[in-house]
């Protein structure tokens, strides 16, 4: 995810993170958002959605932690915060 940048939106960042899982063939292992936002609240604002198109800004705090599962067998979701 070395392509987060200042002016993307969520959604951009959200389309980025499935072509890495495309790529790899396990795109349809997808089950939820990319991520979002950290804050007081923990799980805040901004939603990395594919239907997000809030702009991230610098200063935001975001936790990158795509996912994918295989019903009945496991899940991996690797988590970076930038």
């Amino acid at each position: 995810m070395q392509k987060i940048r200042e002016g993307w939106n969520a959604a951009k960042l959200t389309k980025a993170s499935i072509e890495v899982f495309k790529k790899a063939g396990l795109a349809h292992l997808i089950r939820h958002h990319t991520g979002h936002g950290l804050g007081l609240e923990g799980h805040e604002p901004p939603w990395l959605d594919i239907g997000n198109q809030e702009k991230l800004k610098a200063g935001m705090v975001v936790s990158c932690e795509p996912g994918i599962y295989e019903a009945g067998f496991a899940g991996f979701r690797p988590t970076r915060c930038w």
